[in-house]
């Protein structure tokens, strides 16, 4: 018995974006942008819109890797229309982080911490414990490049004390431990080295484990 259309439709998509993954990996670009390809002619002839937007941003990730950020945004802003129109919530925050991160990747870190700070007063991670804590991280180190440092240092105690009032804070040292490192610095750039060393002393950082 043959399967019905959209199941075949499905099924190649899958496919292209399985090789497509695979060559990333492999970081055969030629190879990955091929199948890319196929996986976009066969989402965009689909009525599904969500498998639109969700490949969008998929693809939007592949050319930020490579650096060709004016397409990777090209296509995050299709994704975000889409994502718009049709209220999906979670495609519209994966956007606006991606949005922030590729300012970040181009050196744009100015208009990275506009994104953060608007992510923060949005509370758009709200219900998403570990993301709100990367991204207070995230907007630490942005304010870190620009030479804000007393504020960055804030923004890493946010992180941080995010991470001490979760139920289980050892299982966020991974974080905790690259955070701590980070704020640390911003206290050598102020030439506050005592500073420094007692959170390099009290924070895993010589010896993690």
């Amino acid at each position: 018995k043959l399967l019905p259309a959209d199941k075949i439709s499905g099924f190649k998509y899958a496919g292209y974006m399985l090789y497509a993954d695979v060559y990333r990996l492999t970081n055969e670009n030629r190879k990955c942008l091929y199948f890319f390809e196929k996986a976009r002619r066969q989402v965009e002839a689909d009525s599904n819109e969500r498998n639109k937007a969700i490949f969008y941003i998929n693809y939007s990730l592949f050319y930020k890797n490579t650096g060709t950020f004016d397409k990777a945004e090209e296509l995050l802003l299709k994704s975000e229309e889409i994502a718009e129109k049709y209220k999906f919530e979670d495609l519209l925050l994966a956007v606006k982080e991606n949005k922030a991160d590729y300012n970040v990747k181009r050196g744009n870190t100015s208009e990275a911490i506009k994104l953060y700070e608007k992510m923060i007063a949005d509370d758009l991670y709200k219900n998403m414990f570990v993301q709100k804590v990367v991204l207070w991280a995230k907007y630490g180190d942005c304010l870190q490049i620009e030479g804000k440092l007393s504020e960055s240092i804030k923004a890493y105690d946010k992180s941080v004390e995010l991470i001490d009032k979760s139920d289980n804070p050892a299982v966020l040292n991974t974080i905790r431990i690259p955070v701590s490192g980070n704020k640390a610095v911003a206290y050598m750039k102020m030439n506050e080295f005592e500073q420094a060393l007692f959170i390099i002393e009290n924070s895993k950082l010589l010896n993690p484990y």
